[in-house]
């Protein structure tokens, strides 16, 4: 009878770290999000870095290195520091830009990056942001963007 509770008891515990290893926080899913209620997927994108900070942009149609940096076609702009590891808190933050002026920014607790892999050509990351008091505006996913110089 032992035997039987313990073995009842093993598979609840692992069926459970299971079902959390496939929460969101654990997205390998591609990229994708809400922008102001406007579907997103990842495509293209941008990362320029400086000594401290990576910063990744987004648009909705594939805009990448051959657009400059500073272009309202970016909706997307994630910083993170420029180090592989799991990052949140000060220096990671991702703002939501809508193109017509308005901005949402979320930080802090809002957002949780992880880099896997940072060269001198691509940097491969995770991010999850969001926030309740958002609930139009979020992102979730994984994806590797072209470093751009």
């Amino acid at each position: 009878m032992k035997k039987l509770l313990f073995t009842i008891f093993t598979v609840s515990v692992l069926m459970s770290c299971s079902n959390d290893d496939n929460s969101s926080g654990n997205s390998n899913d591609l990229l994708s999000g809400q922008v102001f209620e406007t579907y997103f997927m990842a495509q293209g994108g941008r990362a320029d870095l400086d000594d401290e900070t990576i910063t990744i942009r987004y648009g909705f149609n594939g805009e990448g290195c051959e657009t400059d940096d500073g272009s309202d076609l970016f909706r997307i702009e994630i910083k993170i520091p420029n180090t592989i590891g799991v990052h949140s808190g000060n220096g990671t933050f991702v703002a939501f830009n809508d193109g017509e002026g308005s901005f949402t920014v979320l930080f802090g607790e809002s957002v949780e990056a992880e880099i896997f892999s940072l060269t001198d050509t691509t940097v491969d990351f995770r991010i999850e942001a969001e926030d309740s008091f958002f609930d139009d505006t979020n992102l979730n996913g994984r994806h590797q963007v072209n470093i751009c110089d």
